[in-house]
């Protein structure tokens, strides 16, 4: 029998316990699959986003607003090239259970946003067109709306004159996007057109997006603007693209030490379990071990035996447990693109998900492995 035939015919000698340590390992690593898979959505996209842009908000919070007269102060700042803005309108349609995440921007937002892809003929169909709507593929997908569908969307924070809360907007365009940084559910249009409907706070936005002439001096230019509206009335925080990202998901909690301190416990709970397991597969076998010895098994050939048997536990385990997780997310994935564009288990995390594994195998089986190794053939048999 070879030597990878007798560590496997080892391992089912008894199939029931080999069989409860497998499925402890293949949950771990799911669950270690699944919550990789959520880390990079929150936090993995961020990655991805450029130094070329900067978000300014009032000091105290995006929830108040900012005069559009900062605009032309805002331009005149050195290094600014490109002054954009956005309002946000908290959309939802027919029914408040339809979520539509609706925004209000300015006509040059898609120069702002390359990774916006919009085909140039419906591009300059909703530049000229006063209630044009451009709505991301996904949420056209879902709602069945296409190019040219009139659709009343309502929005949970601002009202008309009249008091309705209702704006009917022309579908003028279906984008897609270049990166997982952005979702395609969002509904973006005309400032201009929401503005003049509204019954305040009229002539203000919700935030500024700046794009820089160059990206290593996005930390001055960020000060810059940030001076010219001190001891205002309505002061500002501009911060890199990146880092207002950050701060967003930072108000979920810290997500990248919650997911480690998460997977440590699980993987410290299956290193006990896996562990014993071998310990006890020693203790069974000690006279076998030790006719193996008797017949010339060297101490290092036993030893590489006990050990083999663990890594193989564990890494059979892992590779089922990584490949239904990335089945499970591949799946998840589709049902989550409308808030978390960006889940995926990624190529590392599926290395990194191997990589402890073996280290999982190695901690697991290197005592009972070293105890097998040291046993005493004469003392083996007698205890046995």
């Amino acid at each position: 029998m070879s030597w990878a035939g007798l560590i496997w015919a080892n391992l089912w000698r008894r199939k029931t316990r080999t069989v409860v340590t497998l499925l402890s390992v293949f949950t771990a690593f799911l669950l270690f699959s699944v919550l990789a898979s959520t880390r990079q959505a929150f936090i993995g996209g961020l990655d991805l986003i450029g130094d070329e842009r900067l978000v300014t908000i009032h000091r105290s919070g995006l929830i108040f607003s900012l005069p559009m007269a900062y605009k032309q102060r805002i331009a005149t700042v050195d290094g600014v090239e490109a002054v954009s803005w956005g309002v946000w309108l908290q959309g939802y349609w027919k029914e408040q259970k339809n979520f539509v995440p609706l925004i209000a921007v300015d006509r040059e937002i898609l120069a702002m946003y390359p990774e916006i892809l919009v085909p140039p003929e419906q591009a300059a169909r909703w530049k000229d067109t006063r209630n044009g709507a451009i709505i991301g593929k996904g949420i056209a997908a879902r709602n069945g709306w296409k190019v040219g569908d009139v659709v009343p969307i309502r929005s949970g924070i601002w009202v008309k004159p009249d008091g309705s809360n209702s704006w009917e907007y022309e579908v003028s365009a279906i984008y897609d996007v270049s990166s997982k940084v952005f979702d395609t559910e969002s509904v973006w249009v005309h400032y201009d057109f929401f503005n003049e409907g509204r019954s305040y706070e009229r002539d203000t936005v919700g935030w500024w997006i700046i794009k820089l002439a160059d990206p290593r001096e996005g930390a001055e230019v960020a000060k810059a603007i940030d001076v010219l509206f001190a001891n205002s009335a309505r002061e500002t925080k501009s911060s890199a693209e990146k880092a207002f990202n950050e701060g967003f998901v930072g108000q979920f909690g810290n997500i990248g030490a919650i997911v480690t301190y998460v997977v440590s416990a699980v993987f410290f709970s299956m290193l006990l379990v896996t562990a014993s397991t071998m310990a006890q597969a020693v203790r069974e076998r000690t006279a076998e071990l030790a006719v193996l010895k008797a017949l010339g098994f060297s101490e290092r050939m036993v030893f590489g035996m006990v050990l083999g048997e663990a890594l193989a536990i564990t890494l059979l385990g892992a590779l089922l447990g990584l490949g239904f997780g990335w089945w499970m997310c591949e799946g998840l994935a589709t049902s989550l693109s409308r808030f978390l564009p960006a889940f995926q288990l990624t190529g590392e995390a599926i290395v990194l998900g191997a990589a402890a594994a073996t280290v999982l195998g190695i901690a697991s089986g290197v005592w009972p492995a070293w105890r097998a190794m040291r046993m005493r053939v004469v003392d083996a048999l007698r205890e046995a």
